[in-house]
């Protein structure tokens, strides 16, 4: 598994305007790139300041927890604590953050650890806002091809969803179309995005034919109604991503059409991990091209061309 930093913390965006938080994973900083352009635009005084908030290391911040070990995925609902997946230990820790009247934040780490079955590598998660999926809230996918599930009745052990298989699932979202919910991985190791129903059966796998050979998709995020899907090189092993810079790209599509766009970047981004659309914010979907979705390759053991 790729080591990543293991540190929750805070960013706040200060400008001549109004400050913007955010609550990131250290692993997500890939993000300041764009807040960058944010303070740009906003006022030359536009500044951060970083706020520690848990590690698993002592003295580096607010609180310690040596659970959160190659700290990957976050979720949360409207009335919920941060979530976040504990790669290198196997649970899901819940931490409670708020602000004092001055807007410095203060963590709590709340009781209820979660672990993760299969081989508890867990990388991305979500919250599930439907009734789909067994009915299970968070929902966690692993490095293992394993997706799993966690709701009250479960206490702290999650329920598995899809058994492991070949698949390394690096990412997951929550997704629709005409026939309901889908569950969207990010399969790293087979270079697809595999998409799973309500009833979690594999609805199909779809794949970018025109991404440069040996890239894959390391994340997937569904933001205003569209689908990002982050791609980074693969190790030999086609388990673990090359890190560098040029080794990131991003594709975008429309799930109800499977029309597809890209965001190429100049200069081009480094390894692509996180995508993250706060709530209660906006973004502008993409103009779609014409070309559908290249490779959508059904679950059954022919290959054809079809939409998700």
């Amino acid at each position: 598994m790729s080591t990543k930093m293991n540190t929750l913390m805070t960013l706040t965006l200060t400008t001549a305007f109004r400050p913007l938080r955010l609550l990131v994973l250290a692993a997500m900083v890939v993000a300041l790139a764009s807040l960058s352009a944010v303070a740009e635009e906003h006022g030359k005084d536009g500044h951060y300041r970083q706020v520690n908030l848990v590690s698993d290391l002592p003295g580096v911040a607010q609180s310690q927890d040596t659970n959160l070990v190659n700290a990957w995925g976050i979720s949360f609902s409207s009335a919920s604590p941060f979530w976040i997946s504990d790669n290198g230990t196997g649970k899901a820790t819940l931490y409670s953050v708020t602000n004092d009247p001055s807007g410095m934040p203060s963590v709590v780490k709340v009781g209820l650890e979660v672990t993760i079955p299969g081989e508890g590598n867990p990388t991305g998660q979500l919250f599930n806002n439907t009734s789909a999926f067994h009915g299970d809230l968070f929902i966690f996918a692993s490095e293992d091809g394993t997706i799993s599930g966690w709701r009250g009745a479960l206490g702290t052990t999650a329920e598995i969803l899809v058994p492991p298989s070949t698949a390394i699932y690096k990412g997951i979202a929550l997704s629709s179309n005409s026939s309901g919910p889908l569950l969207l991985a990010a399969n790293f190791h087979e270079g697809t995005i595999d998409a799973y129903d309500s009833s979690l059966n594999l609805a199909g796998q779809f794949a970018d034919s025109h991404a440069p050979a040996n890239y894959a998709p390391f994340n997937v995020q569904t933001i205003a109604g569209a689908v990002f899907v982050t791609f980074t090189m693969q190790d030999a092993d086609k388990h673990d991503d090359v890190s560098g810079r040029g080794h990131g790209l991003i594709d975008i599509f429309d799930p109800q059409t499977t029309r597809r766009g890209a965001l190429r970047f100049r200069p081009p981004p480094s390894a692509s991990t996180a995508i993250r659309c706060s709530s209660g914010t906006s973004a502008v979907g993409p103009s779609w091209p014409s070309t559908p979705m290249a490779s959508f390759r059904a679950s059954s053991s022919s290959v054809t061309e079809g939409r998700l």
